[in-house]
């Protein structure tokens, strides 16, 4: 079928020592994106991974790199191997695009695979390896999200509240000032939960949080008024 054609037209350039380095290496990264569109795992990561091992141009090892640890970061079984492939770009590419980006996915995989207390390592390391990056915002917001999941909730609170007061997005102030009172709330302040879930129902009526803050603020002023008898 057309599958079982486009990989012999892949390998075959791939294997094609007159093809040149570069077209043989985006051969091998075009098969693995090919494999990925048609669910085949297992095949895709080894096409990527012969494509990184046999690129020797810088500007090709980042495009057959990143895609490897792209794929690798996908699973807990290789997030490790991942790990080593996107830091060692990062180390010999600091200042590239594609490794600041591939740094902060890193970060984010570790929090998809269920291990938040790496995944706030990594964005801390990030955030301090790129001070000035436009998507610190978002970093701050996802170790935000790590310190919840590992019940450090005041540490949290902070990173929830301090995005949200420097965000000109009015969607991501909403979704922090919603944490940042779950955050609380976990911690059982009740009543600072209260107050940050009012201050956003009335700061951001058209927000979609908005009508779930006021239930969680009544929720809130409920338990804590209990809690006072």
């Amino acid at each position: 079928g057309k599958m079982s054609e486009a990989t012999t037209c892949y390998n075959q350039l791939a294997m094609n020592d007159r093809a040149g380095e570069r077209a043989r290496v985006q051969a091998l990264v075009d098969m693995s994106v090919y494999l990925y569109n048609s669910g085949k795992t297992d095949e895709e990561i080894a096409y990527a991974r012969t494509a990184f091992e046999r690129a020797k141009q810088g500007e090709l090892r980042r495009l057959a790199g990143f895609r490897l640890g792209d794929l690798l970061s996908a699973s807990a079984q290789t997030i490790g191997e991942a790990d080593k492939v996107i830091k060692g770009l990062v180390r010999d590419y600091p200042d590239d695009p594609a490794s600041i980006k591939a740094y902060l996915k890193l970060a984010d995989a570790y929090l998809h695979v269920k291990r938040p207390e790496r995944a706030a390592a990594e964005y801390q390391m990030f955030l301090e390896a790129y001070p000035e990056q436009s998507l610190n915002e978002r970093a701050l917001q996802a170790r935000a999200w790590a310190l919840f999941q590992l019940g450090r909730y005041t540490e949290a609170v902070g990173l929830f509240q301090r995005v949200a007061e420097q965000t000109t997005n009015p969607v991501i102030r909403a979704e922090c000032r919603f944490k940042q009172g779950d955050a609380l709330l976990a911690d059982q302040r009740f009543e600072d939960a209260a107050k940050v879930y009012r201050t956003l129902a009335e700061t951001q009526p058209e927000s979609e949080f908005a009508g779930r803050a006021l239930y969680q603020g009544a929720e809130c002023l409920e338990r804590a008024g209990a809690g006072a008898l």
